[in-house]
């Protein structure tokens, strides 16, 4: 797509930036009453206010600065001297060295070619994210006061805030890198399996691709050296939140518990969009996305988002399970132990493929999570073409009800698994809260 004047100075940013939010609402809107026309006119007019930028150099930017922040947040939130220098080891180091590795390994020299130009670039594209994320922010600001109003309308044991020691989030986040880091061994370990999934996956769709032993582990590994990316950034966040006097009550963990579990429907209303986007809007998906989805295989160890994505999304697929995040272990247990690990492993078996883990193998056109919405249905090429197909051998395919029912059933058992093996539960630490 063509791209508009360059926009020099700080007034004329302001402006693409004050367009950005705007267009961006429009498309929530156009979405909401199912204007695909409209939809693909403001994907159009967004992409012109990107500016392009090389892949490899684009990747470098997103990795440096992420762990800047991530650094500067767990900071600024009062966490202790040793879990600083924890996530200086355990995830800064391994984000740092194990993300140069991979983008060296798929871009070679070209990553390390920064200009002056480029990182200009990358600024400009990321006060464009900065205005998507304050959509985001502003809808879930609205829920969260609707549901504070709602509040006093409930019985008194649903009345109140939650919140947690510091010291019982700090647990959380090392028992979360920990748990991350012992999957990516294990995954590891399973390469073989990996690999004729791989393959299995590709020939639903009739495609002949193989993937050697090295590109498997190089992608375990960079999977596993992002694991970190959502939690990271998004934990805290929401601790800093509750620092500044606005802590989630009872009834926003009740929708958001809610709006997990029937994540498949909720993201057609805002993650779908948001996902489709950053797919259309190729320096979008360069900041958002792409670490996502540079692998050519998908693995539970996946942060489920590239580096920068949740921070657009407003850390949340949705518009109220982002509160989650203030419960030890919740959010862990529902995504991670649940939905992730369902739509984000090539399983060996037929009957279990799916349409996000084409998604990312083939990259079939389906932009909900796991279930094509009605406008994955008028426009995908994927659906039209192979969903006959993969009904015939998947009951994922066939019922779009059986992943919410799945992830649900992964995540009872997640949670009973890390509860009694290891005593990670929300039930073992709530005698903590303040």
């Amino acid at each position: 797509m063509a791209r508009s004047p360059d926009n020099s100075g700080a007034p004329g940013l302001v402006l693409v930036m004050l367009g950005t939010y705007t267009k961006v609402w429009r498309l929530f809107i156009a979405n909401a009453r199912e204007r695909w026309d409209e939809i693909a006119d403001v994907t159009s007019q967004l992409d012109a206010l990107f500016k392009p930028l090389d892949v490899a150099v684009n990747m470098l930017l997103n990795l440096v600065f992420w762990n800047v922040t991530h650094l500067s947040l767990i900071s600024i939130v009062g966490f202790s001297a040793s879990l600083l220098n924890f996530s200086m080891c355990f995830i800064v180091l391994p984000s740092l060295c194990g993300g140069c590795a991979f983008i060296h390994y798929k871009y070679g020299l070209r990553m390390w070619k920064l200009s002056p130009a480029m990182v200009l670039a990358w600024l400009h594209n990321w006060m464009l994210v900065n205005m998507i994320a304050c959509v985001c922010w502003t809808q879930q600001g609205v829920v969260y006061a609707v549901l504070l109003g709602l509040e006093p309308w409930l019985p008194a044991m649903l009345q109140g805030s939650i919140t947690f020691p510091l010291h019982t989030m700090e647990r959380l986040f090392i028992n979360t890198t920990i748990a991350f880091h012992v999957l990516s061994l294990a995954l590891i370990l399973l390469l073989p399996v990996w690999r004729y999934s791989f393959q299995l996956n590709m020939s639903l769709v009739g495609r002949r691709s193989q993937m050697s032993s090295f590109e498997c582990f190089m992608e375990i590994m960079y999977m596993g050296s992002s694991s970190m990316a959502v939690v990271g950034l998004v934990g805290p966040i929401f601790l800093l939140q509750a620092n500044f006097g606005f802590p989630f009550h009872k009834v926003h963990l009740f929708f958001g518990a809610f709006e997990i579990l029937f994540i498949n429907q909720i993201a057609k209303y805002k993650f779908q969009l948001l996902h489709k986007l950053s797919h259309d809007i190729k320096p979008l998906y360069h900041m958002v996305h792409l670490e996502h989805h540079i692998c050519k295989g998908i693995y539970p160890n996946s942060s489920a988002a590239g580096m920068w994505e949740f921070w657009m999304l407003g850390g949340s697929f949705g518009f109220v399970g982002h509160c989650l995040h203030c419960l030890p272990y919740v959010s862990f247990t529902m995504i991670y132990g649940g939905a992730n690990i369902l739509v984000h492993t090539m399983w060996p078996w037929k009957s279990w493929a799916q349409w996000h883990t084409l998604h990312h193998i083939v990259l079939a056109d389906v932009f909900s999570v796991n279930a094509p919405s009605n406008h994955d249905k008028a426009f995908s090429k994927d659906v039209a073409k192979y969903a006959d197909k993969l009904c015939a051998v998947s009951p994922f395919v066939r019922y779009e009800w059986l992943t919410d029912v799945a992830s649900f059933g992964f995540m009872l058992v997640s949670a009973v698994l890390l509860h009694y093996g290891l005593g990670w539960s929300i039930v073992a630490v709530w005698h903590e809260m303040l």
